[in-house]
């Protein structure tokens, strides 16, 4: 970066340089012809106003040959038939005939005219004047100056020794300006980058570090979190599973309590699995790698059909459950859609109580669908409404041993809801039951 600004500054300086030294040098080439045209004109009607007060033609020659000397100009003095009378540089009686010359027939026919032309080399460029006198005959004045390619040319040498002068100056200043733009963005501290921004430009870059910074602070604690719930949950019934296992190995247990002692081993690597598989089914919400396209799912078939598989299990806990509502259709994958409905409804009927109910409603809202679970259950206290959602949280943790519960039963609907962009509330109170509700 620091290379590509300074070499940017050295260009763009050069080529200033450049574009300015050459419009200067048209700019004033111009002005100096304008000004050297005028000359010319103001001299040449002076001449002609001296030429028509001399009473004769050999007093206005011998005026002519006195100004002979003159710099950097020529005067010709013409007759009327187009040939030479007088000339200040050449021998005019050798001179060819004038009359076709552009300046000296307008001259004839408009009484003045002005003309410009380029030598053949491109290198001089004369500027003609001439005036009809009194008596017939036209008094011309001319003055050549170099081209402005010649000049140009001509002072290159000069140009290439300023620009390198120039060059030099803006490769020292360059360096130094870049190092004083770099310097601050070099020892921004990313870490804390809304500390001291050096520049207006970079704050939503930084503030864009800034949230970046924070989310990853935040990923890294929910990993280390997970990481660590992940750990104590498999550590527990393996823990079990190896103790049983341990009293059976060494003989401690009584042949008519190997049955027992197995269908505990049997419970707890079904509650292993059941975790393995959660963790999976979460990790891969995370990552949103379903691998599935969304396509049409109707929820209210899929409820039912839910409970009808979990009509077992709400036997055991001796609670009710039944779906109202009607069809209602959305673009969805049927297999989390299924995840969603059984963990929802699942926890309806394990956090019941004895003799209580489970509700499922299906409605349309608008262009979304409506999914309300209620039940009669324990209910959630205050305090632990805005973390049923978190993974591994569980509100009454000896229940959920009881009931087997993983505790990421709602992370897992949490995720599901968030994939399909929709909603999700929860309404609860304490001994009269919970209300979850989701838009999707």
């Amino acid at each position: 970066m620091k290379k590509r600004i300074f070499k940017n500054m050295c260009f763009l300086a050069g080529g200033i340089c450049i574009l300015a030294y050459t419009f200067l040098f048209f700019l004033f080439n111009v002005v100096y012809g304008r000004q050297t045209e005028q000359y010319v004109r103001n001299e040449t009607w002076f001449l002609a106003e001296m030429a028509n007060e001399m009473p004769s033609q050999e007093e206005a020659l011998s005026y002519f040959e006195r100004l002979d000397s003159m710099d950097g100009s020529r005067i010709t003095w013409i007759a009327a038939d187009g040939t030479v009378m007088f000339d200040s540089r050449e021998d005019w009686r050798t001179m060819e005939n004038h009359k076709n010359r552009p300046e000296v027939r307008e001259a004839l026919e408009e009484g003045a005219s002005s003309s410009v032309r380029q030598s053949t080399t491109l290198k001089e460029r004369t500027i003609y004047y001439a005036v009809l006198l009194q008596d017939g005959t036209v008094l011309r004045m001319s003055m050549s100056t170099d081209s402005v390619y010649a000049l140009y040319i001509s002072m290159l040498p000069v140009l290439l020794v300023i620009l390198l002068i120039f060059i030099i100056i803006v490769m020292i200043l360059a360096h130094r300006m870049t190092d004083a733009i770099v310097r601050p963005i070099n020892n921004l501290d990313l870490v804390k980058p809304e500390n001291g921004c050096p520049y207006e430009e970079l704050e939503p870059l930084l503030a864009r570090i800034h949230r970046q910074n924070e989310e990853r602070q935040k990923n890294e604690k929910m990993r280390r979190e997970f990481s660590a719930n992940v750990s104590h949950e498999l550590k527990t019934p393996l823990t079990s599973i190896s103790g049983y296992a341990e009293l059976m190995k060494d003989g401690m247990v009584q042949a008519g309590d190997v049955p027992v002692f197995a269908e505990k081993i049997y419970k707890e690597a079904a509650r292993l699995i059941g975790l393995v598989n959660d963790i999976i089914k979460i990790s891969r919400l995370d990552e949103r790698k379903i691998g599935i396209e969304k396509e049409p799912v109707d929820l209210h078939a899929m409820a039912e059909d839910v409970c009808q598989r979990l009509e077992t299990v709400a036997q055991k806990y001796k609670v009710s459950l039944d779906v109202q509502g009607k069809e209602a259709v959305i673009q969805g994958v049927p297999q989390m859609i299924d995840e969603l409905f059984y963990n929802l409804c699942e926890n309806a009927i394990k956090y019941n109580q004895p003799g209580g109910s489970v509700h499922v409603r299906i409605s349309r809202e608008m262009d979304r669908a409506r999914i309300v679970v209620e039940d009669t259950g324990i209910g959630i206290p205050k305090e632990h409404l805005d973390r049923v959602f978190e993974r591994f949280y569980r509100v009454d943790k000896s229940h959920s041993r009881q009931t087997g519960g993983t505790g990421l039963g709602l992370a897992i609907v949490k995720h599901v809801v968030e994939y399909h962009d929709g909603k999700i509330s929860l309404e609860s109170e304490e001994g009269k039951g919970t209300k979850i509700t989701v838009l999707l």
